[in-house]
């Protein structure tokens, strides 16, 4: 690298007098107090700012081992676990420290593997985007300038850079000046927000001509920009430069923000404002709201509870062992009785945590991780959820929440580009009272707004263009399209075929400026200064005075231009019900135009109101005044603007109306269909009008034909409240249909109060679908929140825009779609979709399975350490409680880790008790899933008796047959160990073919598995007793001894026989006689298996 900020700093020589006044405060209003930061150009910073470093590690050399244990001992089992190894470490242990502490460092190392993988990951990850390179302004040792390559780490705030086309931004950076003569600059935000459409940058215009090395090096002035903030869409600063009178406002279109991209653009000059973590980009990036899965809940309660009767068995078993000791023991000189009853009690109570600590799995959690991440890649991998059109498949952003997919009862999903395609082609317009266009049913599929009435009216100004009007409505219709063709923020350029392309952050806008081009008013091109659009082939200049942004707030975009006869004039667009709030009052067609939008809504149209407004040069010089210092605050700033927009924004003439159409996606009226079948109620929360959104639930099945919809439109709460009572009066009369409710954002604000939250709870429960317009993305937050506290439900949230993200995260699953809105919902979801239509099978079938799958996985985990721990129980009644352990240590720990870990783990990420052709033709088996019908507290004890009567038949069967009388045929007896092994084996045997009889979709992976435990017991065991048997002399020879009698496989047998034989025979009488709806699903799908499918609803009939 060739010089640093070090050498630039100190070689700028010059006197501060030659511009002490640029730092002068006049700009800030009075009593104004500035909290931001002053950037020095070309000359030393007046404070130390952040570099651009970014580290996005979780770790380092340092803090990885202790930051990684802490993070695994805040889980209450591990802690569990720790305590108990300590616990083996002492006098009072009953068995070696060194299997425990084996088990339990390799479920540590694991999770810590895990951990240092991801994390090398992202090191990798931020090193590479340390080590870009891009030129920055430098100062050699003589003083010479020149651009010289740098690491994007090394820059500091104040430095000049030149970033070239498709370069990624490397800091957030002022715009200079750019290689076009206006100053224009064209990024890509895609890497960003995920927005295609290129976005325009603007440099002011007393910076745009700054192109020599000379001219950027004499440039002297400062910035005064706010604090670091994370607002993409939003930047308040102001420049003063030397020479130039008063200081300048600067906004988001002079700030090109980190990570995006430069497209279409030689090369800009850009001043580094924010750096490393303080930039926009990083700012954006802070993790999403920690999620917990409802099994993961029921779970933890689990161990609970098993923690606590390990507790009181360990107490018990302590006091009876010291009884024993002390009546019976005493006796018995070898056995050293202890003469402190009471120590010696609580001492044996330690002993007992670790005889019983195979109560709760060590392993559980571990395998939990390791099946989700599984059942996510195969998420991922699903070809049948991959979108052609941005050719992304469905994404796992968070693995913890694939059995929540499975529980889902409620949907709340967006509208605009969740449910329809955000295709926007204008159909309709209403101009002067007359309406034009055709409505989407009528016309023929095409991209094109017709009217051939129109296009005869509009020729007219090809022929006068001197903009002579006849007639006030073709005044009106000139002034409609020129409100369409300036006031906008849409870029253009220019196809492979030579046709005009238009990009916008909106689709609504694209669409109209479309329009306008389609009918002979072509936006050409925009510069700061003017706006220019051709006419029927004739170009017109507009001087672009001022513009008015868009925001969720104002819901309305107005510019102010100086038009070819020198009038000014303000072109408004906006909301309907804002515009007619601000127009004047003599409107000649207000009610024809509202009849003509009302009709435009009723047919699923998107609309929107035209409006102008002329003005005196003196109205405007005073008004320009009052935004010019608002433009330049530096608190406050957008709040000021609105205020001072309001004023200029009124008495507004009313020019028209649009109807924009918006086409439904593909497959969301099936989709739709099924959720419902499946019980889930689904909540559309969309920012349309009421009857656009009706008419739009319609279409996508939302509201069927036998709905029965009911409305509520209350603004006031004595109003609401009446409403309230008499709209679940009326749900209650027709409960027997289903029911669909309408309700605009204010009214259901009023209906979340604390005050009717409960009544509403009352008719939520009895309504199968609901509407609710006019929603702003905080209302659709409350909404999604106050239902969950409420109902104690789960939610799924789904949405494609920024909009929608508090939405997401406030639900328990966050699905975001990929779409033309961008990715923020995608990147804030927990899973990312192409297409709406991909919800049905990433819930009714990954979910579902998933959900399935771990429950089994919990149920299992806690029927075989339960069946382990409950034979050391009653082996401890043969005993007298002395603390003497029936396992040998080191097979003990393979019981968990090894002989019966593969097994499990192949069920919970393979196994599928319905295929996925009867998932989606009978999507009522989601129901039962709903009800945590495969985890409840009634299995969780089923499973345990299971595991404790299978005990009682092993270890009493074992004992009366392997006991001390059983003598081998050469005279050796039995012994503790050779019974131990018997009771062992058939444990292991047990435990397998427990799971066996739960598997439904047997491949060879479930037979190597199954099998294979079992075989990798009898290979160990092979091994153990004769090759291994420094590791336990107690255990030598036993196996052998025992595979060659034939009491050994006989009791074996029994052992299945007692065991398993009842579930099996229950399973066969449930299934024949009292089939669940999903055993007549499988039977059928057997049976018609290389038949045709009949028809979907009768199946669906006979089945309900």
């Amino acid at each position: 690298l060739v010089g640093t900020h070090a050498s630039k700093m100190s070689s700028y020589d010059f006197e501060m007098d030659e511009w002490e006044d640029i730092g002068t405060d006049e700009d800030i209003d009075e009593g104004e107090v500035v909290e931001g930061r002053v950037v020095m150009i070309n000359s030393p910073q007046r404070e130390i700012f952040k570099s651009n470093y970014i580290s996005n590690t979780k770790y380092n050399v340092f803090s990885f081992f202790p930051k990684n244990l802490f993070e695994q001992f805040r889980r209450v089992a591990n802690m569990y676990f720790l305590a108990v190894g300590i616990i083996t470490l002492t006098p009072a242990s009953p068995t070696p420290s060194g299997p425990f502490w084996t088990a339990l460092i390799f479920v540590l190392v694991a999770n810590m593997l895990k951990e240092a993988y991801e994390d090398w990951n992202r090191r990798m990850q931020d090193k590479k985007i340390n080590h870009q390179l891009v030129e920055v302004l430098r100062l050699g040792p003589n003083k010479e300038s020149a651009f010289v390559s740098a690491y994007w780490k090394h820059l500091q705030v104040g430095d000049i850079v030149k970033v070239k086309s498709d370069e990624f931004i490397p800091a957030d950076l002022l715009l200079i000046s750019s290689s076009f003569e206006g100053g224009q600059a064209y990024i890509s935000t895609s890497n960003l927000d995920g927005e295609s459409n290129i976005k325009v940058r603007q440099s002011l215009h007393a910076t745009s001509k700054l192109q020599s090395m000379d001219e950027l090096v004499q440039m002297r002035g400062q910035v005064k920009c706010e604090h670091p903030l994370a607002t993409l869409h939003q930047f308040n600063g102001s420049i003063r430069l030397q020479g130039w009178p008063k200081s300048m406002p600067l906004g988001i279109d002079q700030l090109m923000i980190r990570a995006t991209k430069l497209k279409n653009t030689p090369y800009i000059y850009g001043l580094v404002l924010y750096t490393g973590h303080q930039t926009k980009a990083s700012l954006n990036t802070s993790s999403a709201p920690s999620k917990r899965s409802r099994l993961e809940q029921i779970l933890n309660r689990m161990i609970l509870v098993l923690l606590i009767v390990e507790l009181l068995l360990s107490m018990i078993s302590a006091a009876l062992g010291g009884a024993w000791e002390r009546n019976i023991g005493r006796d018995s000189w070898y056995l050293h009785v202890p003469e402190d009853f009471f120590w010696s009690v609580v001492e044996r109570v330690f002993t007992f945590l670790v005889l019983y600590s195979p109560m709760v799995p060590i392993s559980l959690y571990v395998s939990i991780e390791m099946v989700r991440v599984a059942q996510g890649l195969f998420i991922n991998w699903d070809d049948r959820m991959y979108t052609q059109e941005t050719q992304t498949f469905a994404q796992c952003r968070n693995s913890n929440l694939n059995e929540e997919l499975g529980q889902v009862q409620y949907i709340f999903s967006d509208k605009t580009g969740t449910l329809t395609a955000n295709k926007m082609t204008m159909r309709m317009i209403s101009v002067a009272g007359i309406i034009y266009g055709r409505l989407p049913n009528d016309s023929a599929p095409t991209e094109k707004f017709e009217d051939e009435n129109l296009v005869q009216e509009l020729m007219q100004f090809e022929m006068d263009p001197k903009g002579n009007f006849a007639e006030k409505s073709l005044e009106t219709l000139y002034h409609f399209f020129v409100c369409l063709s300036v006031c906008h923020s849409v870029i253009v350029g220019t196809k492979e075929n030579g046709d005009k392309e238009y990009q916008a952050s909106s689709p609504d806008e694209a669409a109209l400026v479309t329009a306008a081009h389609q009918l002979g008013f072509t936006f050409v091109r925009r510069s700061t200064e003017s706006v220019t659009i051709s006419i029927q082939g004739r170009e017109e200049t507009f001087q672009l005075l001022n513009t008015l942004e868009f925001n969720s707030d104002r819901k309305r975009m107005s510019v102010i231009v100086r038009g070819s006869d020198n009038k000014i004039r303000l072109y408004c667009k906006g909301a309907d019900s804002l515009i007619y709030e601000r127009l004047g009052d003599t409107q000649s067609w207000r009610s024809s135009t509202e009849t003509h939008l009302q009709s435009f809504a009723t047919n699923g149209l998107r609309t929107l109101c035209l409006s102008m407004k002329t003005l005196t040069p003196q109205e405007y010089a005073i008004w320009e005044k009052e935004y010019h210092q608002a433009s330049i605050s530096l608190t406050k700033r957008s709040e000021k603007i609105d205020e001072i927009s309001e004023k200029i924004e009124k008495d507004l003439f009313l020019l028209g109306a649009t109807g924009i159409e918006d086409e439904l996606q593909e497959g969301v009226p099936e989709t739709i269909t099924a959720l419902q079948h499946a019980g889930i109620k689904i909540w559309v929360l969309t920012g349309d009008k009421q009857e656009t959104a009706i008419n739009i639930g319609r279409s996508c099945k939302l509201i069927k034909a036998e709905h029965v919809v009911l409305i509520m439109d209350a603004l006031q709460l004595e109003e609401a409240t009446v409403q309230l009572e008499k709209t679940i009066a009326d749900a209650y009369k027709v409960s027997s249909q289903p029911i669909a409710l309408v309700i605009p954002g204010k009214t259901m604000e009023l209906m979340l109060s604390d005050e009717m939250i409960l009544n509403f709870i009352q008719l939520a429960r009895l309504i199968d679908s609901v509407i609710c317009c006019r929603a702003t993305p905080l209302q659709k937050s409350q909404v999604v929140l106050r239902i969950i506290q409420h109902e104690k439900c789960i939610a799924l949230a789904i949405g494609d825009g920024a909009n929608d993200v508090s939405m997401i995260q406030q639900a328990h699953v966050g699905v975001g779609i990929r779409g033309k809105e961008g990715v923020q919902a995608a990147l804030a979801s927990d899973y990312s979709i192409g297409e709406f239509r991909h919800l049905q099978r990433l819930v009714l079938v990954h979910g579902r399975w998933s959900y399935w799958r771990l429950s089994i996985l919990v149920l299992y985990f806690l029927y075989k350490n339960m069946l382990a721990a409950s034979i050391q129980f009653w082996w401890s009644t043969r005993t007298g409680f002395s603390g003497q352990t029936i396992y040998d240590p080191f097979a003990g720990i393979g019981y968990s880790l090894v002989f019966t870990a593969l097994p499990i783990l192949i069920f919970a990420a393979f196994d599928r008790d319905l295929p996925e052709t009867e998932l989606f033709r009978y999507p009522e088996l989601y129901r039962p899933c709903q009800r945590d019908i495969y985890l409840n507290y009634g299995l969780f004890a089923y499973w345990t008796l299971a595991a404790i009567t299978n005990a009682i038949v092993i270890f009493f069967t074992s004992a009366q047959v392997f006991g001390s009388d059983f003598v081998f045929s050469n005279g050796q007896d039995s012994g503790l160990w050779m019974m131990s092994t018997v009771i062992y084996t058939s444990a292991i045997i047990i435990a397998n073919l427990k799971l066996a009889l739960e598997m439904r979709s047997w491949t060879k992976l479930h037979h190597l598995s199954i099998w294979g435990s079992i075989a990798s017991w009898i290979l160990f065991a092979m091994v153990y007793n004769s090759v291994l048997v420094k590791l336990s002399y107690d255990m030598y020879n036993v196996f052998w001894r025992l595979i060659v009698t034939p009491s050994f496989y006989l009791l074996v047998v029994i052992h299945i026989m007692l065991c398993l034989g009842p579930d099996f025979l229950y399973k066969y009488m449930q299934k024949m006689f009292f089939p669940k709806p999903q055993d007549i699903a499988l039977e059928r799908y057997k049976f018609n298996k290389k038949t045709q499918y009949r028809s979907v609803d009768t199946d669906l009939h006979t089945l309900t």
